[in-house]
């Protein structure tokens, strides 16, 4: 009880809205960290930690007594510089993963892991071990599928750009645009920065305009055909 308790007081716990959840399957995701948590590799072995951790220990142990004296004596390298604490948390969270693999996700990076799933008695066993979780978000699903949010009223269409190069000439078409239209508009934060510099040429995928009706979209697909990824309509709550 006390380590769960515990676990809680330190796990970052998060919520995120969305119109989908995680993979459109996954309710819950974890998030494992430590270094060089991937040596574990997709069957999750946990004898092949023990492997390579050994291994590990006898290259450095090798260094050390061929450059003793030397002016790295005593240095492991540092890609073989494993603490005990992290292979045993390492062996742990392999053994979790391949006992818990089936019906989740796991995504293996170096330094961590992403464990995704909608079994919630799960939650008990990650809070009594020592796993190396430090967040848990769960999706919260705050809207119909396809659709985004927003904090400003009377718009109904929100279009995303692609991230791509553009021209000298598509970008004065894209600011005619925006000043043709800024009464009726409304740009984020990430485009009208990108509006503001001279030099910047690059649009980036999280860059978008809300507009009050398709009509704008079409007009901007005129004047720059091929810059926009996607249109989705806005929602908002009742």
């Amino acid at each position: 009880m006390t380590t769960g308790l515990l676990y809680y007081n330190n796990l970052n716990l998060k919520t995120r809205n969305s119109d989908k959840l995680f993979y459109n399957k996954f309710r819950f995701c974890f998030r494992f960290q430590c270094v060089y948590l991937n040596i574990m590799g997709k069957d999750f072995s946990s004898a092949r930690v023990s492997k390579l951790a050994n291994m590990w220990h006898t290259i450095d142990e090798i260094n050390i007594r061929k450059n003793h004296g030397g002016s790295w004596a005593g240095k492991p390298s540092k890609q073989t510089a494993l603490s005990s604490e992290s292979r045993e948390r390492i062996v742990n969270l392999a053994d979790f993963f391949r006992n818990n693999r089936m019906g989740n996700k796991i995504i293996l990076h170096k330094n961590e892991a992403y464990f995704y799933t909608n079994d919630q008695s799960i939650h008990k066993y990650i809070a009594e071990e020592d796993l190396g979780c430090d967040e848990r978000t769960e999706m919260i699903i705050n809207r119909p599928a396809g659709t985004v949010k927003s904090r400003y009223k009377g718009y109904t269409q929100r279009s995303f750009f692609k991230q791509t190069y553009i021209s000298k000439s598509q970008k004065q078409q894209l600011l005619q645009f925006i000043n043709n239209n800024k009464e009726h508009i409304k740009i984020n934060v990430g485009l009208k920065a990108f509006a503001n510099s001279e030099k910047n040429l690059i649009l980036r995928d999280y860059y978008h305009f809300d507009s009050p009706g398709k009509s704008y979209v079409s007009m901007f697909e005129l004047m720059c055909p091929g810059l926009i990824r996607k249109t989705l309509n806005i929602h908002y709550d009742k």
